[in-house]
């Protein structure tokens, strides 16, 4: 299970790239639309940073800061960590674990690629377990209840 690459986990993804100049609350929209945790903050094809919900909520919201009008460039974690696709479900965790952090931002070789956070190694890996006891859609709602 924890041996699946991350290529397996996040599959294609369509990255949210968004600018220093833009605002928290263009960010929190964008995020919310596309139904992700994270953006990639670049300029042009420079990817420098990375904005998280956890970001918005800790470093605006919770300081009294006005998201309208505080800049990404202001928040965003600059030089984020990365992963590379074919390094394992394992690894992520681990790194995540020793950095204190959700995301990380996923090259082959220098060029950026996708975004893998806890949420998707948790979804992974209760996927794989549903999928290694046979259990279905059907059986899980059932055993939920």
């Amino acid at each position: 299970m924890l041996e699946r690459t991350i290529r397996q986990i996040i599959g294609e993804q369509q990255l949210l790239k968004l600018h220093g100049e833009d605002s928290v609350v263009d960010a929190a929209q964008a995020m919310v639309e596309r139904r992700v945790g994270a953006a990639l903050v670049s300029d042009g094809g420079e990817t420098y940073g990375i904005v998280t919900d956890h970001d918005i909520v800790e470093r605006v919201v919770a300081l009294g800061m006005s998201p309208a009008e505080t800049l990404l460039l202001h928040i965003m974690t600059p030089n984020p960590l990365t992963i590379g696709l074919d390094d394992t479900a394992l690894n992520a965790l681990f790194a995540m674990r020793d950095n204190n952090t959700r995301h990380l931002v996923v090259k082959r070789d220098q060029e950026v690629v996708g975004i893998v956070s806890v949420r998707d190694l948790m979804r992974s890996l209760v996927g794989q377990i549903l999928n290694d006891h046979n259990i279905g859609d059907d059986l899980w709602k059932e055993l939920r209840t």
